[in-house]
């Protein structure tokens, strides 16, 4: 295990704890205090990715449906123009949400690197 995940580790415990009532210093609780901020807007950037991801993956699915569908109706039918339109519509929205990834991805990087950093040059001596 690396410094970097035990100081992770330390912080998580130690913010639990702080949950207690534990006493502490204030500037080692302020350190603890933006760490735990650090971390807690990390994870709610992973969360917005991987409901983005979630979002994208049940369009694609459907569209998979669709595709299939429009094989079994004929070119003609009304039915085969509504599938159409709908995968028109779809492929708008999976440009959006392939856009809200791509940001979300640079943020997350972003947000990870902030608290890395933060806790590689963290000094409460």
């Amino acid at each position: 295990m690396d410094r970097l995940h035990q100081v992770q580790l330390l912080i998580l415990h130690l913010l639990r704890l702080g949950q207690a009532r534990l006493t502490v210093s204030p500037p080692i609780k302020d350190a603890l205090q933006k760490a735990g901020d650090l971390h807690r807007r990390l994870n709610e950037t992973l969360r917005e990715m991987n409901r983005v991801q979630e979002e994208l993956k049940v369009i694609l699915d459907d569209q998979n449906r669709l595709r299939q569908d429009l094989k079994a109706v004929p070119a003609d039918s009304a039915l085969h123009r509504r599938y159409l339109e709908k995968l028109d519509k779809q492929e708008n929205q999976i440009e959006k949400l392939q856009d809200d990834l791509k940001s979300k991805q640079k943020l997350e990087r972003k947000h990870r690197t902030e608290y890395e950093n933060y806790l590689a040059g963290l000094n409460v001596e």
